[in-house]
């Protein structure tokens, strides 16, 4: 079967940063060939980091970009974005998806440094 390991990264003013942060998670490898999605959520930033996304988005189809209207804050977009994969997925389990995200941080965690 061929898994999909969906990355979460929320934003909020990340317009100096994001380009170099998505092309490192982009470039990590993951386990077993496993496809790998970015799932970026921009909290109503002030800043061009709209812009950013939007040639991040045109430049790799593997990642998708929601953008909210208002700043509702880091722990808002997790839900946000959680229930966007919950949408897609039959009954996900929490064992699975820890063993997924710690098999990913674990091969990854020299390389964000």
């Amino acid at each position: 079967m061929n898994e999909t390991l969906s990355i979460l990264i929320p934003v909020y003013n990340e317009q100096s940063y994001l380009t170099r942060i998505v092309e490192r998670v982009l470039a990590a490898p993951v386990p077993n060939d496993m496809k790998k999605e970015l799932v970026i959520v921009n909290d109503a930033s002030k800043d061009k980091t709209s812009e950013v996304i939007r040639d991040l988005c045109a430049k790799h189809p593997e990642i998708k970009a929601f953008d909210q209207p208002v700043n509702m804050g880091i722990p808002s977009q997790r839900g946000f974005i959680v229930q966007r994969i919950r949408d897609r997925l039959a009954e996900p389990t929490f064992r699975q998806d820890r063993r997924i995200a710690l098999a990913f941080a674990a091969q990854i965690k020299d390389r964000i440094q």
